[in-house]
Formats: structure tokens, C-alpha cells, sequence
């Protein structure tokens, strides 16, 4: 199969970490995959196997969308693309003009609970969404088309194991932005009530 997977940039995220993961195991197991982003300091971690194209998808301004997806049909038509995946709100959009365009399927990984606001849209119109979790599932719930499913994201066993040389005592490791959306200062407030 040939799969356009589409995200704003690959700088350090797990929405990055994600889309490199996952197109460099489809196209180990033979499927021709492009990424589309806008570029960033994890592209040299895609695999020889896989395209990546620069287009500006991580602008939210209309006319910009409307571009890349006009050059992305392009693309689908010219080269047999059948696929497109969307990992963004932005990407979504464009990902949405490119199907229409071109009746080729496309769908959607939701890896976060966004705004509930227009920018929502496409996913009813997407041939299929995932979720990463059932939370997320869960807050976009009225976007959602009627094929959806929750599929959460996996990180490979890690090869080096840490030992802190605290035996006996627990400790709280987070990984990951901050910011209030990951509810760190839930978790804070949390562990500030338990006893030793």
C-alpha cells in the first residue's frame, strides 16, 4: 500500500516520536510511505525507505492549507498514493481537501484532547479516527464518524534499564511538555496528600 502520513513538523514530540515509528515499520514491512511535515529535528530518524516532503502544514492559515493540499492531489495522482493520515488539526484539513479531491480515504489519529471548536471539523468526514486513549476518545466524542476505534500509542521496551540505588522508596518520573494541559499539577497536588 502507498500511505501519505501528514504532521505539522518533526521536532522533539510524541506525535513525532509516533509518525517516525510507525511509517519506518510500514515501510520494513513493504509499504511505500511518504511523510509530509514541515521538517524539524527528528526527520533524520525516518528510515532510507521513506519519503519526506517540506511543505508549510503546521500554518494555520487557510490559503497556506488550501496550497498543500492542492500540491498533495497532486502528488496522489501523478504517483498512486492511497492513503492519507492525518495526525494534526491542520493536517486534517488539508488532509480532508486532498480525499475529496482525489476519493482516495483518508484517517485520522487524535493524540490529544484539543479545543472543541471548528477546527474539529474533518474528522466526521474522515474515513476512519484513531484515539490514543479512551479520555481522548472520549472528548471529542460529538467530531467522531461512526467508525473510530482507540488504539493507544506503545513505545518500544527501552534497552538500558536505570537504577536509581533508592531501593525502598518511590519516586515519580514525568516525561513530557509543561504544560497544564498534561495534568502535572494534578498529579503534584496528588502526591503531596499521600503519606509515606
Amino acid at each position: 500500500m502507498r500511505i501519505i502520513q501528514i504532521l505539522p513538523e518533526l521536532d522533539i514530540g510524541g506525535v513525532e516520536r509516533h509518525v517516525i515509528d510507525l511509517s519506518n515499520d510500514l515501510a520494513e514491512r513493504g509499504h511505500d510511505v511518504m511523510v509530509i511535515s514541515n521538517g524539524g529535528r527528528m526527520q533524520d530518524q525516518l528510515s532510507g525507505k521513506v519519503l519526506h516532503r517540506d511543505l508549510p502544514v503546521h500554518k494555520k492559515n487557510p490559503v497556506t492549507a488550501w496550497r498543500c493540499s492542492k500540491i498533495i492531489s497532486s502528488w496522489i495522482r501523478q504517483e498512486g498514493w492511497e492513503l492519507i493520515h492525518a495526525h494534526s488539526r491542520v493536517p486534517a484539513w488539508i488532509a480532508w481537501r486532498a480525499s475529496s479531491k482525489t476519493k482516495i480515504p483518508w484517517i485520522y489519529t487524535a493524540h490529544a484532547c484539543y479545543s472543541l471548536n471548528y477546527g474539529l471539523i474533518p474528522l466526521k468526514h474522515a474515513r476512519f479516527v484513531i484515539s490514543v486513549s479512551e479520555t481522548v476518545e472520549h472528548h471529542i466524542k460529538d467530531f467522531l464518524p461512526k467508525d473510530h476505534t482507540i488504539v493507544p500509542v506503545a513505545l518500544p521496551e527501552p534497552t538500558v534499564k536505570w537504577d536509581s540505588g533508592n531501593r525502598g522508596k518511590n519516586r515519580f518520573i514525568f516525561v513530557g511538555r509543561l504544560t497544564k494541559i498534561k495534568g502535572l499539577d494534578t498529579v503534584i497536588e496528588a502526591l503531596g496528600k499521600l503519606r509515606d
